[in-house]
């Protein structure tokens, strides 16, 4: 949105789950990893990995908490490859650089421009990759069915009920600038 001519800046809420945070103690470093099950059959998952943009959020998260730079991001995987005859459990850890920051931070940017170009043309495309994700359907999808925009944010905003939802509490709360790790260009 504009006003003047000028960008209106807007604050928005990113809400994740970490799922492990481990502690180096011989370097005294934390390190946000993400836990993945794969049947993938690479052996060695880097490609699949090393430019993944999960775990960017929280480690910033991490990092502003614990009063690290972003520059020392660092991100871990553990994978899973479950099998009767060979399971296999790889570690994969990565440090993010200032480009890779900069990629999340335009994509986040983006994806917060189409948003917005959404709302303005009042249409909300389903998704094209289908309507479930692990293993269970998307909690949005009786909603897909209706096209009628106004009628879709009311059912969502009281998900059936009369009354309006409780606030949402966060456990923590960081703010990230998008524009200082180079996302708005």
């Amino acid at each position: 949105n504009e006003l003047d001519g000028k960008p209106k800046q807007i604050a928005i809420s990113y809400v994740g789950y970490m799922d492990l945070v481990l502690h180096d103690k011989v370097e005294d470093k934390y390190i946000v990893v993400d836990i993945k099950t794969t049947s993938d059959r690479l052996e060695d998952l880097s490609p699949k990995y090393r430019f993944s943009d999960q775990t960017v959020p929280y480690g910033l998260v991490l990092n502003k908490l614990l009063g690290i730079s972003e520059n020392e991001l660092e991100v871990g995987y553990y994978v899973a490859k479950p099998s009767i005859t060979n399971p296999v459990v790889q570690f994969y850890r990565f440090y993010k650089s200032e480009d890779d920051l900069a990629d999340w931070a335009q994509g986040m940017a983006l994806a917060l421009h189409q948003l917005d170009t959404m709302v303005k043309h009042r249409y909300f495309p389903r998704t094209r990759s289908g309507c479930s994700f692990f293993g269970r359907t998307c909690p949005y999808y009786d909603y897909c069915h209706d096209r009628d925009s106004k009628r879709t944010q009311l059912q969502l905003a009281f998900n059936g009920e009369m009354e309006p939802p409780l606030p949402f509490e966060p456990l923590v709360e960081v703010e990230i600038s998008l524009k200082e790790l180079g996302g708005i260009r």
